[in-house]
């Protein structure tokens, strides 16, 4: 863990460092007819670009290094008090800017993570509306299992009542003709 936090440290100062070179290197490049004069003028920009696209520990080093820059190569150590407070601004405002980038950057990553979940709960909500259905379908098909046996059943229980009518039936006319034949033996007998 310690030793992500250095390589961390180290990705920052580097970021920053190049970053503020470059800086130097455009107001060389291209404004060295301003010597001292408008002294942030590259020095704004970097700080806000490494701000918005690093971390907070990025845009304070380029704050830190593009004050350095600016006090000791521009103004060579000596300021006046408008200087002085120009510089103060500088700094606070760059600091200002760091915090906002890191809040922004901090906004995003909470967003990417926020989505993420938000997919996996759409795929398990999909997933089980996907189960759910099935057991719909599941149950549909038992109700109307169900429906058939019922009717089957109930032709059956008919088929048996008439069985059952007309087993009766023939008992009680077995039990009469029974009768009329014991009738008729005795009859027979007696004469």
């Amino acid at each position: 863990m310690e030793d992500n936090k250095i390589k961390n440290f180290l990705k920052d100062f580097i970021l920053a460092a190049v970053f503020a070179g470059t800086a130097v290197l455009i107001r060389v490049l291209f404004f060295s007819e301003l010597n001292g004069n408008i002294p942030y003028l590259t020095f704004y920009p970097t700080v806000a670009l490494v701000a918005l696209y690093g971390t907070l520990t990025s845009g304070i080093i380029t704050t830190i290094l593009s004050f350095l820059l600016i006090h000791f190569w521009i103004y060579q150590g000596t300021l006046s008090s408008p200087e002085l407070i120009a510089e103060a601004v500088f700094v606070t405002s760059s600091v200002l800017i760091s915090f906002v980038g890191d809040s922004k950057n901090k906004a995003i990553i909470a967003e990417k993570k926020s989505k993420e979940e938000l997919e996996v709960k759409n795929k398990e909500t999909e997933g089980k509306n996907i189960r759910l259905s099935e057991e719909i379908e599941a149950r549909r098909e038992a109700d109307k299992n169900l429906s058939l046996s019922e009717h089957q059943l109930r032709q059956k229980m008919e088929e048996l009542q008439k069985m059952n009518s007309f087993m009766v039936g023939r008992e009680l006319k077995m039990i009469e003709l029974k009768k009329e034949i014991e009738e008729l033996k005795s009859r027979s007998q007696n004469k």
